[in-house]
């Protein structure tokens, strides 16, 4: 077994003794636990990590330090957002919004501890009538809007050097282009049938298990086709359906996934999420996925996400997201794709445009002559090897992990 994957395993079996209440007693043969604890950083995973392991098979302090930091910053980071999260939740409460906690505001408090589950930022749902009115309401509370308007989220960060960032959504995935199957299936998030009351706050709303679960994976599967995700949203899945797995209405989760035609995609995420997660299960098997209940062209598949899973970060890979953006499914080779790449940076969308050129709101018309002046910009400026830097990044992007990607799609 190659030592990336040796080491993410191992890393993986930490997590899956911190959620059993249990404590890793032996390093596994071969692993690097530097290399585990960068790989945990990367994902965001590292305070959770080392709940499952025992201080005494840590033979470096300098190592038991830099674990302990950052279980310290988890737990400081949680205690930050619970403050800013009942204010939050009290401001919309009071002025009469609803509000609709979405992904790790819901999914933390699912886990032994909730500070396992870090997060960069908290995303609500509003009704769309009132993303003006909330954005009046955040500034008064010493948030900074940094984008209005622009996409399905308005985004806000706290003037307080905690990174603390909001994301406000009107919508609950974006509306355009590779996008739509799975915005179609979201067009209405405040169906009666789809949600549920909270009994304290009036005001606040959840999705039932069921939605919850079906957004769950279609959030997912955005992230994988266009910049990928880390082991953190798998296990995201697996500790859920350790929870809800006897409440879930499977026939109507896979009917609405199968719309978006995602099916595929999540089947491979919860085999995957269920083998990482099982007790008894080997992980450093090198058959790990041969099992009775897999066929070998889902093993394959599962073998291929992990894969790419644990050589990613917990939001994925820039350099995929420019490549899946550049290619959208249709692009057979690499210079085509490196070509495309070049043109969408150089030639942004209207939306993009408008955030250096406000001009565009009211004269769109002018949007070529603002792509003259960015790029005559870009060629008396230090962006100009930014640029360079971007299309090499693409000219080393794994080819065959985007056919994967577009074999996933049903």
């Amino acid at each position: 077994m190659e030592q990336e994957r040796l080491d993410g395993r191992f890393l993986i079996y930490l997590i899956s003794c911190a959620l059993s209440g249990k404590k890793a007693l032996s390093i596994w043969d071969g692993v690097n636990l530097e290399n585990v604890l960068r790989i945990s950083k990367k994902h965001k995973i590292t305070a959770m990590a080392y709940n499952g392991i025992d201080d005494s098979i840590i033979d470096r302090q300098d190592l038991k330090n830099r674990f302990f930091q950052e279980e310290t910053k988890a737990l400081y980071l949680q205690g930050r957002q619970d403050i800013e999260k009942e204010l939050l939740y009290n401001t919309f409460r009071d002025n009469r919004i609803r509000f609709m906690p979405l992904k790790g505001l819901v999914i933390k408090d699912i886990y032994p501890q909730a500070y396992f589950r870090t997060m960069s930022d908290f995303d609500i749902l509003v009704d769309k009538e009132n993303m003006s009115k909330v954005r009046e309401l955040l500034e008064k509370n010493d948030y900074t809007t940094e984008e209005f308007g622009l996409e399905h989220h308005d985004k806000y960060r706290k003037n307080d050097n905690n990174n603390l960032y909001v994301e406000i959504h009107r919508d609950l995935m974006p509306g355009e282009g590779e996008m739509f199957e799975l915005y179609s299936g979201f067009e209405e998030p405040w169906r009666e049938e789809s949600i549920v009351r909270d009994t304290a706050n009036d005001m606040l709303y959840r999705q039932t298990p069921d939605e919850f679960y079906i957004f769950m994976l279609a959030h997912a599967a955005k992230h994988f086709f266009m910049s990928g995700f880390g082991i953190r949203l798998v296990i995201d899945v697996g500790v859920y359906r350790k929870k809800y797995k006897k409440e879930l209405n499977f026939k109507y989760i896979y009917k609405r996934l199968g719309m978006m035609k995602i099916l595929r995609f999540s089947q491979t995420i919860e085999k995957l999420a269920d083998i990482w997660l099982d007790e008894d299960a080997d992980l450093r098997s090198e058959a790990l996925f041969k099992r009775a209940d897999i066929s070998s062209k889902e093993s394959e598949d599962i073998d291929a996400m992990e894969l790419n899973i644990i050589g990613t970060t917990v939001h994925g890979d820039a350099s995929q997201f420019r490549a899946s953006s550049a290619e959208s499914g249709r692009i057979s080779s690499k210079k085509s794709l490196v070509i495309i790449s070049g043109l969408r940076r150089l030639f942004p969308k209207s939306r993009y445009m408008k955030i250096d050129y406000p001009v565009l709101n009211k004269c769109g018309w002018l949007l070529p002559v603002c792509w003259v002046i960015r790029i005559f910009k870009w060629l008396f400026s230090g962006k100009r090897s930014e640029f360079s830097r971007e299309l090499d990044a693409i000219k080393q992007v794994d080819y065959d992990l985007l056919e994967f990607k577009r074999s996933m799609k049903d």
